[in-house]
């Protein structure tokens, strides 16, 4: 597994055999990122916040590109996560609240303005659909592949400020991780795959 440390401005692989965890070889630098994924062919794809962009690292370090920047909309928009999928390369942004494919530059208003230490995160399946964190409404989103909306989750009772997020298909079953920054808790949730049906 990997990590992301916003304060090093590192991302670390961790070895959870022995409890260590070693700093990759990156070669640009980060300003407080955000976001991390990575694709099935051991690239890595870093929102980086501070420097408003997102960039890829292929596996021996080395920038194989990036999108926006300081002066670009995404950069004004403050990119806090991304998503790799087979279909698309997914930002979502904290200051202005949109979800974007960074490959077709298509965007929409997906979420709630909110500071980007608590901002909004990314949680795909392995279908192509997604999940989007909404902090500020205290909502998780799901997308389709293709990026429409199609489902709110919503529980007020239980979430104050819910932004990293994690999904998975288990056994039919749909297992998700939120983190809510205000409570200080992360929370488990799973249950029939049926959930997900459009």
């Amino acid at each position: 597994p990997l990590a992301l440390d916003a304060g090093s401005q590192l991302v670390y692989r961790l070895d959870l055999a022995d409890g260590t965890a070693e700093a990759l070889t990156v070669r640009t630098g980060f300003y407080r990122p955000r976001g991390l994924d990575a694709d099935w062919a051991g690239a890595l794809y870093v929102a980086d916040t501070g420097g408003g962009r997102v960039v890829i690292v292929d596996s021996d370090g080395s920038v194989a590109g990036e999108f926006g920047g300081p002066d670009s909309a995404l950069g004004a928009g403050q990119p806090v996560d991304v998503l790799a999928t087979q279909q698309a390369l997914w930002a979502i942004t904290s200051e202005d609240g949109r979800l974007t494919n960074l490959y077709t530059g298509g965007s929409l208003s997906a979420v709630a303005r909110a500071v980007s230490i608590d901002g909004p995160h990314l949680a795909g399946l392995d279908d192509g659909s997604f999940f989007v964190s909404d902090p500020v409404r205290r909502i998780i989103i799901r997308f389709s592949a293709q990026g429409q909306p199609l489902q709110q989750l919503a529980y007020p009772d239980r979430f104050v400020l819910p932004t990293g997020i994690a999904a998975a298909l288990i056994d039919n079953q749909l297992s998700m991780a939120v983190v809510d920054t205000q409570q200080c808790s992360l929370s488990l949730w799973s249950g029939p795959a049926e959930l997900l049906s459009e």
